[in-house]
């Protein structure tokens, strides 16, 4: 997924706006399988998709206290999601 945020506290040039491609990985755990010996039936998986499409696909991610996120005519030209915090680290969490 294609999506463009900034660390708008760094000092480095983290503190522009720049691109990621973000891949996600999932690990699915149990203590006992279900009775079609299974973890998880996979087929339930679309969900993941549609949140992660929604959430980061081709957005533009703004931390809520970040400056820039004021300026409300950057829903003109980008897909504008407002979070709590931001980073790879937080996306994780």
């Amino acid at each position: 997924m294609s999506c463009c945020f900034r660390q708008w506290k760094a000092t480095s040039h983290c503190k522009y706006l720049h691109g990621y491609s973000l891949g996600f990985r999932f690990t699915f755990e149990t203590d006992e399988l279900d009775g079609r010996n299974w973890v998880y039936d996979f087929g339930n998986c679309k969900w993941i998709k549609v949140f992660l499409e929604q959430t980061f696909d081709h957005k533009l991610l703004l931390a809520k206290n970040d400056p820039l996120g004021d300026h409300h005519n950057l829903s003109q030209f980008a897909q504008v999601l407002i979070m709590d915090g931001i980073g790879c680290e937080k996306f994780a969490e």
